[in-house]
Parts: structure tokens; C-alpha cells; sequence
């Protein structure tokens, strides 16, 4: 995640970028996943959203508990945290960043930064943005952002629906795709493939979740580079999503280091029958290499 770190204390007045009080409790899961969530930027933010993307209520959302988290003095959310609570807002776009300022009260100085901060991003496409404003016992101003870019719109799907029913899915790509698949990742098991049909960018799917629990729904399109996701969605089957959305972003902000992943790696493997991993040090170097590749390409 691209952040600058800010300190902030006390309770705060968050406000969002069309003036009005921003919600500082906690972030809860939505009813549905889906894009756009589209308000109009209006207010002192006017400005800051034509640099950093369309306004997104659901990422606004992100923002403010970007906002509160670091108003309670807790580290701020990693890449991996922010994914998670993306998905529990509501948003099927992928790999969101986050940036927040504090202390900083003049407009050209912030938007200086931000503009600095946006630098880093790909050119082209399609952006969109959340910003969430607050303000410290003390005083002090702070605001926070988080920015993603659009490869598909997804329609409306459900965050809760019974076991065994048919669900359909549609999504509309804003990037060129020879062809396009959605894989369903289940609370067991392997990865499954449904059909899917891509037509003048629209991809369609219809399938059934037959197990109760979490699932990940992902649509994935052959661009010009090879296959990439571009819209996902957690649809809880059966069952209610966990209740403390903080600690299961805190959760899964934490597995970075390499022990932690053999561990869960293995933990999966061993519930699917499959024999644990064997450590190679010499393919960590490869492994490396290639995620340094690919943060150099973003």
C-alpha cells in the first residue's frame, strides 16, 4: 500500500469530500457487491477528485475508517487489510491504495502531495476515489484517500444468499479482452471454473454455491499481457460474515513474513489431502525477483 504515515489523536470530526460528516464508526459489510457507487463531488474535495478519480461512495467509506483506525492509535492498514475491507465495502475493483496526510491545512500543500502521490500510478483508464476529511482534539486536520483503477463494473450480487441457488453475474470490462472466465474459490476444495460468455464487453455467468461458508467470486479477462482479474466479489453462503470487520482486516494484514504463509499454505493443503511444502531457499530468490518485477511494473 502507498501511504504517508500520520499521527493523530483523541476523537475526531471526519468529514467527506461534499462537506458533510463522514461516518466514523465502524466499517460494516455491505448488503451487496457492485460499481459504480457514484456521488457527486461537490465541497472543498471538488478539486482533489478531479485529480484522483470519480467518487465512490463505498470507497469514501474505506477512507473514513483509514481515518478512524489512526484516530485510535493503531497501525495504519496494510495492502493486504485494505483488499479485505474494500471487498466487505463493496467494491469488486482490485489492488486499492490508501494515502492520508495529517497536519497540513493548506489546500495547494495537500494537493501537492496528493498529485505527488497519483504520480505513481499507471496512466490511462478508468480511476476512482474515496476521500474522508477529519479533525483531531487538538485541531489538527487530516485526510485520507483511497484510489483503485476500474478494469470492470460488476452488477449488483448479494453478500448473503442460501445455500444451493442460482446466481447471476454480469460485468462490463473498461479494457479489451479476447476472452473471459469467473472462478469460484469455496470455503473447500480447489478452484472451480463456471461458464462464462463475453460479449462487446459484457461477461455473463450464471452457477450455484453449494457449500456453506465464505466464497470468492472472480472474473477474470485475457487481456493483451495474459490473464488478469478484474472484479471479485465475498458472497457469505449460508452463513453470516464475521461480525468485527477491523480484526478480520487485522488478520489478514498478517501473514507477510514467509514462516506465516508456509504455515497457512500448508494448513490448506493438509484439510484438502494434499502433502505439505518443501522449503527451497533458492526459489525464494526467484520468487523475489519476480514480485520485485512486478512491483516495478505495478
Amino acid at each position: 500500500m502507498i501511504a504517508l504515515a500520520c499521527v493523530l489523536s483523541c476523537t475526531a470530526l471526519a468529514r467527506a469530500g461534499d462537506d458533510k460528516a463522514a461516518d466514523l464508526t465502524p466499517l460494516k459489510w455491505a448488503s451487496t457487491t457492485q460499481s459504480p457507487r457514484f456521488a457527486a463531488a461537490t465541497g472543498g474535495d471538488a478539486g482533489l477528485y478531479r485529480l484522483c478519480g470519480e467518487r465512490d461512495t463505498a470507497m469514501v467509506q474505506v477512507a473514513a475508517a483509514i481515518v478512524r483506525r489512526r484516530i485510535d492509535g493503531k497501525r495504519p492498514f496494510d495492502e493486504r487489510a485494505l483488499r479485505t475491507l474494500t471487498r466487505a465495502a463493496g467494491v469488486p475493483q482490485l489492488w486499492p491504495h490508501a494515502w492520508s496526510l495529517a497536519g497540513v491545512s493548506d489546500a495547494r500543500v495537500v494537493t501537492a502531495k496528493m498529485k505527488r502521490w497519483l504520480g505513481r500510478r499507471p496512466t490511462g483508464g478508468v480511476y476512482r476515489c474515496g476521500i474522508a476529511r477529519g479533525v483531531t482534539a487538538s485541531g489538527r486536520p487530516v485526510i485520507a484517500a483511497v484510489n483503485t483503477r476500474v478494469l470492470a463494473d460488476l452488477a449488483p450480487l448479494p453478500r448473503r444468499m442460501a445455500m444451493s441457488r442460482w446466481l447471476s453475474l454480469s460485468a462490463t470490462l473498461h479494457v479489451s479482452a479476447d476472452h473471459a472466465k469467473v472462478v469460484l474459490l469455496g470455503p473447500r476444495g480447489r478452484p472451480k471454473r463456471v461458464l462464462a460468455s463475453l460479449s462487446h464487453g459484457t461477461v455473463r455467468s450464471r452457477f450455484m454455491l453449494d457449500q456453506r461458508g465464505r466464497w470468492l467470486v472472480q472474473v477474470v479477462a485475457g487481456l493483451p499481457s495474459g490473464p488478469k482479474p478484474v472484479a471479485e466479489a465475498v458472497i457469505f453462503v449460508g452463513a453470516e460474515p464475521p461480525a468485527d470487520l477491523e480484526v478480520v482486516a487485522a488478520k489478514a494484514g498478517s501473514g507477510g513474513d514467509v514462516g506465516t504463509l508456509l504455515t497457512r499454505l500448508d494448513k490448506a493443503r493438509t484439510s484438502e489431502g494434499i502433502g505439505k511444502l518443501q522449503h527451497d531457499r533458492r526459489l525464494d530468490k526467484v520468487a523475489l525477483a519476480h514480485a520485485r518485477a512486478m512491483a516495478r511494473a505495478r
